[in-house]
């Protein structure tokens, strides 16, 4: 098929490659890719082939995860001096030649799976038998398969939100889209005077080890979307509210003994929650300190801050949640997963630090940086990678308030449940394991009730993200037989319920990990109790 002509619209692509099957150890390479858009579907044996062909496209070619995969083998194609956008160590846009690549993930951060994806029996990928006619011809539908499926949702989101670069930047241009008044700018002060406030999820094991008996793991219905209906900061102006009334969007100081109800940061990074009677300083939103008066618990209050304006999201989070339900009702799965990542991006943009967003550039060789402006900041392939912080006129404060004061609602929620609940064994951010849930827990299907999602015969839990939990009437050790998380290792139930009990583990991944700053790595993980 003859190559596209420039439209006056940016032409969009998909790309997608497939390589040799992942094993510990292995050398990862295409074998073959396919490129895929309006009206034009092309495969290529060779990654030379495939930049030949595209680099002569004027359009921007998306890749799933191509960040952290696919674009790392045409990483020999970059032109010295090319500017490269890294997000979270994601090489999410960069040029060869007039074609620009992206990284879909960043607007689609979910598994191709959980969009829409066939099954494949990897095995036959292997060298000595995928160019068998049979095969040829599976692993070719495959391929062709899962570039149709990307560029569909690829293109709903370019149809609702355009070219935005992250799915967080597409909620805020929709939400400033219909905000009562201008979305607020910060300078950077608010942004370190009330990101101490700002926390993250509840994550915490109540019990570890093998834990029998019967147990429910109950979950609230879009936690962050409904923490949004309530009212939170939006202004960038303030005032001491000291001796006044407490309400859900202030921010507070405290002294007293929290007995599990407030969060503290470890040195080391994350979080805990001190349930002994040792009385300590906490730095809190008002939606916690309520939630811990409504327990008994007194605190001595030593600042007390109130935004001058608050705000509601409702008028952004009800139209997205009816839409879901009615996507859902029609089976449209990119109408549904484009409200859900909508309703669930936005808080998030608001606590978001430009201080941590640097500028990066391809350099052939290292003695190329320019030392004072431009620093080495590791490899990119065979060529140097250079950093550069962003400059003031270009970093972009919002309200990290909105953002604290939204996290803090779920974790009081989320305190009144565990509080109400008898034999409490695990929780993480929107979701609670116990023995018997309580009157904190309201079972319903709308947003912010609480659903029942499984019962339980027992299981284990060996630290955080690390459980496995069999779901009730199901017989045998088949991993989907269980509710089970290992962050960071591919484990089996089995394998996760043997950690549990006092096994040391050694995890071998079975692909390697690209970095924008190092070659791939196989990096072996030691899997043990941290509970």
């Amino acid at each position: 098929m003859a190559k596209q002509k420039r439209k006056k619209e940016k032409l969009i692509l998909v790309a997608d490659c497939e390589t040799n099957p992942f094993e510990y150890g292995a050398t990862i390479a295409p074998f073959v890719w396919g490129l895929y858009g309006d009206g034009l579907y092309e495969t290529f044996d060779t990654t030379a082939a495939f930049i030949d062909y595209i680099a002569d496209i004027d359009c921007i070619c998306y890749a799933h995860n191509g960040g952290k995969f696919d674009w790392h083998f045409i990483l020999d194609y970059i032109e010295d001096g090319t500017p490269l956008l890294i997000i979270n160590g994601r090489l999410s846009r960069f040029k060869i030649g007039m074609c620009e690549f992206r990284d879909s993930w960043n607007i689609l951060p979910v598994a191709l799976s959980k969009m829409e994806k066939e099954s494949v029996d990897y095995e036959i990928f292997r060298p000595i038998i995928r160019d068998k006619p049979e095969n040829r011809k599976i692993i070719l539908d495959y391929l062709y398969s899962d570039c149709v499926n990307l560029y569909r949702f690829v293109m709903a989101f370019i149809d609702r939100h355009g070219l935005c670069i992250t799915q967080a930047s597409a909620a805020m241009k929709l939400w400033a889209k219909i905000a009562p008044d201008k979305v607020p700018q910060d300078t950077g002060y608010i942004f370190d005077t009330f990101s101490p406030y700002y926390y993250g999820g509840r994550c915490e094991c109540f019990e570890s080890g093998i834990i029998a008996g019967d147990l429910v793991m109950v979950d609230i219905n879009s936690a962050y979307p409904f923490a949004m209906l309530s009212e939170h900061p939006i202004s960038c102006s303030f005032s001491d509210a000291t001796g006044g009334d407490v309400i859900g969007s202030d921010f507070l100081t405290v002294t007293g003994a929290a007995r599990g109800c407030f969060p503290v940061r470890k040195e080391s990074g994350g979080l805990f929650f001190p349930a002994d009677n040792e009385a300590r300083d906490y730095k809190i939103t008002g939606w916690e300190y309520i939630a811990a008066r409504e327990a008994g618990f007194a605190f001595e209050i030593k600042e007390h801050w109130r935004f001058d304006t608050l705000t509601d999201f409702k008028e952004y989070i009800l139209p997205l949640y009816t839409e879901r339900k009615e996507a859902k009702a029609h089976g449209d799965k990119a109408r549904d997963l484009l409200a859900k990542l909508a309703m669930n991006s936005l808080y998030g943009k608001f606590g978001s630090n430009p201080e941590n967003y640097e500028c990066f550039r391809a350099r052939d060789n290292v003695a190329d940086i320019d030392g004072e402006r431009w620093h080495f900041a590791g490899y990119l392939g065979d060529m140097a990678l250079e950093s550069s912080p962003l400059s003031d006129s270009a970093k972009r404060f919002y309200n990290v308030a909105t953002a604290a004061s939204i996290t803090g609602f779920v974790r009081a929620m989320l305190w009144r449940a565990i509080r109400s609940s008898a034999g409490v064994v695990y929780c993480d951010t929107d979701s609670v394991v116990c023995r018997a849930y309580g009157d904190g827990v309201a079972i319903g299907g709308e947003l912010g009730e609480w659903s029942k999602d499984y019962d339980l015969d027992g299981g284990g839990v060996g630290g955080k993200k690390l459980y496995a939990f069999k779901i009730a009437g199901k017989s045998g050790e088949k991993d989907e037989h269980y509710k089970k998380a290992s962050k960071g290792a591919r484990l089996s139930a089995k394998e996760i319920l043997s950690v549990c009990g006092g096994l040391v583990t050694t995890y071998k991944p079975f692909a390697p990990t690209f970095s924008v700053r190092k070659p791939p790595v196989y990096t072996d993980r030691i899997i043990k109790m941290t509970k």
